[in-house]
């Protein structure tokens, strides 16, 4: 687990749950982490997709690739069937689950165009093209499949995490859309509008960490004063700023 999937995880063990409800807050806490989770392997499949096509280290990012593949299929069987083994519970209510259904619909032929791509000497110009297209659509329905879980643990009147952990999980998910859109930059594609596009991911990033650190009123949003989390979050922003020194 990563540094920040630490500090994450630390935010909540931290919140206190409340509430009668069907499903318990671990178990909305369980699912809401991993769909938040399904957010970040969009872009991290697609970066170690475009790496691999790139030619940077393609056995390894071809054996990491298949790995988000396997995480992010089953996890999203999880989050729609269950899995008592994990903590998770069914979809909630129809609302997730066609949001769940939906990111299925996008998510599988996705997948067999990765799988079918991954392995060959030359990635072919069309399954670049494809996943440059459709990454950001995934994302957009894992996104609101997550608000969806969230939506469905305040009608259950169970406490969710906040904001706070919401955005910490969104910045799983930045870090890996900027090295993704690097590796693109370097593959020439999308130019010159994707150098824009990573200054914006950049950005985002920096503001959210402070915002993380900080607090910012306007959001609800209390400073963090966890002597865990706050261990947590001087390790990201020292790589942080050697991730910006690049």
């Amino acid at each position: 687990r990563g540094t920040m999937g630490r500090a994450l995880a630390l935010m909540l063990g931290a919140v206190q749950f409340g509430g009668p409800a069907a499903l318990t807050a671990r178990e909305f806490g369980n699912a809401i982490n991993m769909a938040g989770r399904q957010r970040m392997l969009t872009q991290k499949m697609s970066k170690e997709f475009f790496l691999t096509a790139k030619g940077y280290a393609p056995e390894a990012n071809r054996a990491n690739l298949a790995a988000s593949l396997a995480l992010f299929h089953d996890s999203l069987e999880k989050l729609i069937n269950g899995s008592a083994a994990d903590g998770i519970p069914a979809a909630p209510s129809d609302y997730s689950l066609r949001h769940l259904l939906e990111e299925r619909k996008l998510w599988l032929p996705f997948k067999a165009t990765l799988e079918d791509s991954m392995d060959k000497d030359t990635i072919p110009a069309a399954a670049l093209d494809y996943v440059r297209t459709w990454n950001m659509p995934l994302l957009a329905q894992a996104d609101k499949a997550t608000a969806a879980l969230v939506l469905d643990a305040n009608k259950a009147d169970v406490q969710t995490a906040g904001p706070q952990v919401d955005l910490a999980g969104r910045q799983r998910m930045l870090s890996q859309k900027m090295s993704k859109e690097a590796v693109m930059i370097s593959l020439n594609m999308d130019m010159p509008a994707i150098q824009k596009t990573l200054k914006g991911t950049l950005g985002l990033f920096a503001s959210t960490h402070l915002a993380l650190l900080r607090g910012m009123k306007v959001v609800g949003l209390t400073s963090t004063r966890s002597i865990c989390v706050l261990q947590q979050m001087r390790v990201v922003s020292d790589v942080w700023e050697d991730f910006q020194a690049l």
